[in-house]
């Protein structure tokens, strides 16, 4: 199965072509004209469609337990945010993380690695 991601507003528009140059597919909110949503508002759609959610808000670690259990995320845990590292680490790494999603509902991207949780 192809993994496809649903792009929080905090992630910068570079991920979203890393993403397709990767071979994923991958949908911003903006372009689906949802922005000022909540986060589980966020959640409910990616899961109806699909979609692992990738995102910079950390709040997204404290779904509510219902959500936590079944949505997919993949948090860039990065400061400074600067969105020439996170492609780096995308770019070499995205396979990893995915792979991680088949056993964990939370994976953080993170200068160190991957974090599961």
């Amino acid at each position: 199965m192809k993994v496809s991601f649903l792009l929080d507003e905090s992630a910068p528009t570079s991920i979203l072509k890393v993403l397709k140059r990767k071979g994923f597919e991958a949908t911003r909110l903006i372009d689906l004209g949802l922005l000022g949503l909540r986060n589980s508002e966020v959640a409910e759609l990616a899961m109806r469609k699909n979609k692992v959610i990738l995102t910079l808000d950390s709040d997204f670690l404290r779904l509510r337990s219902d959500l936590l259990t079944k949505v997919k995320v993949i948090f860039i845990n990065l400061h400074p945010r600067d969105p020439s590292v996170i492609n780096r680490l995308l770019e070499e790494y995205i396979d990893r993380y995915v792979k991680a999603l088949k056993t964990k509902n939370i994976v953080a991207l993170t200068k160190q690695g991957i974090k599961t949780s």
